[in-house]
């Protein structure tokens, strides 16, 4: 890759910030490859051959609560029937899956309610949280010590979503659970594979209800581009050719946006929102070109 900080074809000025996406993402597969699955499969892992529709209220109403009921039931179901986790003495369900409930089958819209937050978050969080609460049980000042050790789980974990870009908020208290609840303290690390599996049950739950008549998830991984797109953007980073011409990134005073990519001047840098914000605009580009390009391959 040519430039590390070349993010989802954004070059940050200043060398001293970090995004692990330009180092992930060119490895991620291509949402584009679920337009080659049947529709009665990629409709309901989110992809969409048109723009995606205004959502009445009721709509959102009825499937939040059908969305929350089903996912919150499941993982309870399957905790108090499944051997495994009886004899290890798992709660039913972990308390923070009550509020990814509400993200994941209500704000269905929200950066922090996509899989790789609900899933990644969770895990990263537990394991954080576990990690360090093993630390701190290895001295005999525990049980005074609770207090310092749930607020350095819930804060380190809460880094750790930030760097690797998994903030999912009820991970926070996933983190905070293992240090201070006893019931999700004693089962140790078989928090890992709770999480693993509450997590993967909760995004099916969410992939199934709403998909019937909204749309979930906005992304899998992140609304910018990945895989051979962001490699071949790496290679263009000195100047992408954009429709109409070329841009020069180091002279240019325009922000570009088009489906090849997004470029910037080199002075200005961006905030995350601001370059959410592009990211949703280029997608929009993207999706309208694909839609474009089935219908012309149909006539």
């Amino acid at each position: 890759m040519k430039n590390p900080h070349n993010i989802n074809g954004i070059s940050p000025a200043q060398v001293s910030n970090f995004d692990i996406d330009a180092y992930i993402s060119p490895f991620i597969p291509s949402p584009r490859i679920l337009r080659k699955l049947p529709t009665c499969i990629s409709r309901f892992l989110g992809h969409r051959n048109g723009a995606r529709e205004g959502e009445l209220d009721i709509v959102v109403w009825t499937w939040t609560f059908v969305g929350a009921f089903s996912g919150v039931a499941i993982v309870e179901t399957v905790f108090i029937n499944w051997s495994y986790f009886i004899k290890k003495g798992c709660p039913m369900i972990v308390g923070s899956y009550g509020a990814a409930a509400v993200l994941l089958y209500g704000a269905v819209d929200s950066p922090l309610a996509q899989p790789r937050g609900a899933f990644f978050g969770q895990l990263l969080s537990a394991t954080t949280g576990v990690a360090i609460t093993k630390l701190f049980l290895l001295s005999r000042h525990f049980d005074s010590l609770v207090w310092l050790v749930g607020a350095l789980s819930c804060a380190s974990a809460s880094l750790v979503m930030t760097i690797t870009k998994t903030v999912h908020p009820p991970a926070g208290a996933t983190a905070l659970l293992a240090a201070v609840d006893p019931g999700v303290r004693g089962i140790g690390w078989g928090l890992i594979p709770v999480v693993l599996v509450s997590s993967a049950l909760m995004i099916s739950v969410a992939c199934i209800v709403d998909n019937f008549q909204r749309s979930y998830p906005r992304y899998w991984w992140t609304p910018g581009p990945v895989g051979k797109e962001v490699r071949s953007m790496d290679c263009k980073a000195d100047g992408i050719d954009v429709e109409n011409g070329k841009v020069d990134t180091k002279e240019g005073m325009e922000v570009v946006v088009g489906a090849e990519g997004i470029v910037l001047p080199e002075f200005l840098v961006l905030g995350e929102v601001e370059r959410e914000v592009l990211m949703q605009i280029r997608c929009r580009i993207v999706n309208y070109n694909d839609g474009a390009g089935s219908e012309n391959g149909s006539l």
